[in-house]
């Protein structure tokens, strides 16, 4: 992953968020079509700290993941359909109290497969799934609504806001649902080595409630909290250039036979558009 390009792109939208409103958006270019070329390349770094309350003492679980994922667009009747591929994987989980965990492109099953409007994800009919213990920190079951953000219609002025909500949920090694409530404002524009981008801060309330089955135990946990941050629109494209969403979570974890464990979840996840 290039990370000075990430660090840069992340400096420029700061700055740009705190220099005042640009100019209205093009609600021509403010939509999603088919691209040209129709594929697309994204770079995907997403890390988790997990702090565990336990009887034993506090402790955390670092789980951090690296992802090329390689999109194809198509036209569909309603509107236009993008298939995503895992093209590299590097994971790990460090747990204090047992041994690290890791994955890579051979833990990996499944492909994206998103139906989206002009204006945001209409249908997810499959992300891709990692298995066994890294499953409940991949960020796969919301990537779609992550890459793909609604969208507002016409012309909007700086400070201009919308909102949208989704709803996530699977049943696999590991049972998820996950609800994101968002509401997004436009900040205005702004120049990223010589790119004209649309800035948009992004503000979710989550919820995720998790349900798994360890060595013959039910274990659960849920968690609530926010997951703000950006997304920058490059309207030639038509396609997010660099999104970053920094989680804050709190919850708890339970377990038959023992009182409820606190539990919080932190950390980003930010992706930028290759080449």
């Amino acid at each position: 992953m290039n990370k000075r390009a990430l660090k840069t792109i992340a400096a420029t939208a700061v700055v740009a968020g705190c220099t005042g409103p640009g100019a209205p958006s093009p609600a021509d270019t403010f939509t999603y079509t088919l691209p040209s070329p129709p594929n697309a390349v994204y770079e995907i770094a997403d890390t988790m700290v997990l702090g565990v309350n336990s009887p034993i003492g506090a402790l955390e679980i670092v789980s951090g993941a690296t992802v090329t994922m390689g999109l194809a667009f198509a036209t569909d009747p309603g509107g236009v359909r993008v298939t995503g591929t895992v093209e590299s994987l590097e994971a790990t989980m460090d747990n204090p109290i047992g041994p690290a965990e890791t994955a890579d492109l051979d833990d990996v099953s499944g492909t994206l497969d998103v139906l989206l409007s002009r204006y945001g994800v209409v249908e997810v009919a499959s992300f891709p799934e990692v298995s066994d213990a890294l499953a409940p920190t991949s960020s796969f079951p919301v990537l779609a609504y992550l890459l793909f953000p609604r969208l507002a219609q016409g012309v909007l002025d700086p400070g201009a806001t919308w909102t949208d909500s989704a709803t996530v949920s699977f049943e696999g090694e590991v049972g998820l649902t996950s609800t994101m409530a968002s509401t997004y404002t436009f900040v205005g524009d702004t120049m990223v080595d010589g790119l004209s981008l649309l800035h948009i801060a992004v503000a979710s309330e989550v919820t995720i409630e998790l349900e798994a089955e360890q060595q013959g135990t039910s274990l659960n946990q849920t968690f609530a909290g926010s997951a703000n941050g950006l997304v920058l629109w490059d309207p030639a494209r038509r396609l997010v250039a660099y999104g970053r969403f920094e989680r804050d979570l709190e919850g708890d974890m339970t377990m038959p036979g023992i009182p409820s464990i606190p539990v919080g979840a932190t950390g980003p996840t930010v992706f930028r558009l290759g080449g």
